[in-house]
This record gives structure tokens, sequence and C-alpha cells, in this order.
């Protein structure tokens, strides 16, 4: 009886010793199986960014080759504009708004317009007069940006209606044009300049034919306008640059009739026979 029981507590020992085994095969089995799902989640993952990456890189590719593209397509048409400028004698910017259908003379007139009233309006000459003499002390550099900016208030030679040469610099040249029932504001020479122009004295020469309307010949700068001819004929006066922005300028109300303008520097005969 005793050996029966002694059986018997052996085969339930062996019993649960096979069942903890295979619980524990089963448990490592399944702690295998998670191990590799998300081994494999994490590789998805990886691929998955690898490929974003890989797809960010070619549309960024595909931008640069386009911008690429654009910008020879940009660089074709300047050269095409360019030849077709000395072969049309047309400007570049005023073909490209002939092209867009936009009338260029009411665009450039109006941007020039923009400049005039940011160089004028605003008071830029008052400011350079006020402030000369401390801008001169401090050296070349303001003097230069000064005149810069003072050149930007000349009108294009492309928005003007006559035809425009200019002499040494921008403040001598000639200019003629013919109007026709003409209302507009030319500015066509001068700048912004710090010193005295080292003595120069310009020799300004104006000879107008007139049908209708009215003409005048100003000196724009400083707090007011000076009207330096207002008629028919012919007209001659010097001028003595100061510090400051002084422009010479076309005023034209309804004119009709022809224009011929010259600003030069005094020749030493000049002055000799002036004296």
């Amino acid at each position: 009886m005793l050996l029966v029981f002694i059986l018997i507590i052996f085969i339930l020992l062996v019993f649960i010793l096979i069942l903890t085994v295979f619980i524990l095969l089963v448990f490592v089995l399944i702690l295998l199986i998670l191990i590799l799902l998300i081994f494999v989640l994490i590789l998805t993952v990886f691929i998955l960014i690898l490929l974003i990456f890989i797809l960010i890189l070619l549309i960024l590719v595909l931008v640069l080759i386009l911008v690429l593209i654009i910008l020879v397509l940009i660089f074709v048409l300047i050269l095409v504009l360019l030849f077709l400028q000395q072969s049309l004698g047309v400007g570049v910017v005023v073909l490209g708004l002939l092209v867009g259908r936009i009338h260029p003379q009411g665009v450039l007139v109006a941007f020039e317009r923009f400049r005039v009233f940011f160089l004028f309006e605003l008071g830029v000459a008052e400011v350079v007069e006020s402030l000369g003499p401390f801008l001169v002390g401090a050296g070349g550099v303001c003097g230069d940006a000064f005149e810069h900016l003072g050149a930007l208030s000349l009108m294009n030679s492309y928005s003007l209606t006559g035809k425009r040469e200019f002499g040494e610099d921008d403040y001598t040249g000639s200019y003629t044009a013919a109007y026709r029932g003409l209302s507009k504001r030319e500015t066509l020479f001068g700048g912004t300049t710090l010193d005295t122009m080292d003595g120069r004295t310009l020799v300004i020469r104006c000879k107008t034919e007139r049908e209708s309307g009215t003409l005048k010949l100003l000196l724009v700068g400083g707090a007011e306008d000076t009207v330096l001819f207002d008629g028919e004929g012919a007209f001659e006066t010097e001028l003595q640059p100061q510090p400051g922005s002084w422009y010479i300028v076309l005023e034209t109300e309804d004119f009709t009739g022809s224009v011929t303008l010259t600003v030069a520097d005094r020749q030493p005969s000049e002055s000799a026979d002036a004296d």
C-alpha cells in the first residue's frame, strides 16, 4: 500500500514538472515572438523614415532642377531681349511692358514720380544740407552713398519723351525733344552732393519753339523750385552748384513744340569773355 502511494506521488511530481517545463517553453516562445514583432516594427519604422527621407531628397532635387531650368530660361530670355534691344532700339523694361500689353509710359512715369516723392517730398535735400559738414568730416563713404541716392531721382532715359545724352557725369549733358500736347515733368540732370564740386560753374542753355501750351525750365532743390525759363526763344544762364540736392527739370502743360537743352561746364575761354 505504501509503495502504491509513493508511486502515485512520483507520477504527480513528474506530471507537474512536465507541465512547468511546457509552460516555460510556451512563455519563452511568446517572448521570442514579441521580440520578433518589436524588431519587425522597428525595422518597418526605419524603412518608412528612410523612404520619407529619400522622397524629400527627390523633391528637393526636382525643385533644384526646376529652379535651374527657370534660371536658364530667364537668362535666355534676357539674351533675347538684349538682342532685340540692340536690333530694335527698345529698352528691355519697355519691351517687357509692351509684351504684357501694359502701357510703358504710364508705368515708368509712375515709378519716377514715386522716386521724386521719396527724394523731394521727404526732404532729402534739406537733410543733406543740414548734415553735409558732419558727413563730409566722416569720410567719403557717406558722400558716395548720398550721390547714388540722388542719382535715383533722374528719370530713366526710356521714360523720357526726347533723347538725353549725359556728359562726364549726371550734372551735364544735352536733351532734345519734340512734344505734342504733352503735360509732364521730366527730371533730366542733377543729383545730390556734399561738397561744392570743386567750384564748378555750369552753363545752362535752352531753346524752345512753341506752338501751344506752356513749358518751364526749373531748378528743383531746397525749399522751393526756381523757374529758370518760362517762355519761347533762347535762354542762357550760369549755375554754381551748392552742397545738397538739385535737379534741372522740364515741366510742360499741354505743350506742343520742341526744346533743346544743354548743361555743360563753363570753359576757360567763356570765363575770359565774361570778364
